[in-house]
């Protein structure tokens, strides 16, 4: 009879998000997990069909940790700049954590098309945050003002030439 592991999956993650944050993605395998976990590799494999699956399995667990905290943050702001920060700021500390990941990836044809219906998932996820905030005002067209709060936020986090202040101002002198 096999043996019972309880809470595999979770330990499984645990060593993967550890091996990735602490030797990156390239140095993150399938084999090392198992010895980590002290495991068969075939039974990892059971979980994650692959070190690109496993890698992505731990990046969701923390993207949807910190989207339940921006939540939370949108929902407890009074204006909409206070929500944008509270957005910002969960979105830069996940994007911080996982900056040296982001920054290795390169994207075949294929992978763009696909990060590029991820990409407006995300934005329709951040965008819902800050709708709520943004109905309580008199801000016309709410729902798509949050879709490009959203998108500019995004790029604010993810370091582009566009600031949170520079956002801001914009979102004042709209508002």
């Amino acid at each position: 009879m096999p043996k019972v592991i309880e809470n595999l999956k979770e330990n499984i993650l645990y060593y993967a998000k550890t091996a990735l944050l602490t030797r990156g993605y390239g140095s993150l395998s399938i084999r090392g997990v198992a010895k980590d976990c002290g495991i068969a590799v075939g039974t990892v494999y059971n979980y994650f069909p692959s070190k690109e699956l496993l890698a992505a399995s731990v990046m969701l667990e923390d993207w949807l940790a910190a989207l339940e905290s921006i939540r939370h943050g949108c929902q407890a702001s009074e204006t909409p700049e206070a929500a944008l920060i509270a957005l910002y700021k969960g979105l830069e500390s996940f994007y911080d954590t996982y900056r040296s990941i982001f920054n290795t990836f390169t994207f075949s044809d294929n992978e763009r098309s696909a990060f590029s219906s991820r990409h407006r998932l995300l934005v329709r996820q951040l965008a819902d945050c800050i709708l709520p905030v943004l109905e309580r005002t008199d801000v016309e067209e709410a729902a798509e003002t949050s879709l490009f709060l959203a998108e500019n936020v995004l790029l604010c986090a993810g370091g582009s030439e566009l600031t949170l202040d520079q956002l801001l101002h914009i979102v004042r002198r709209l508002m």
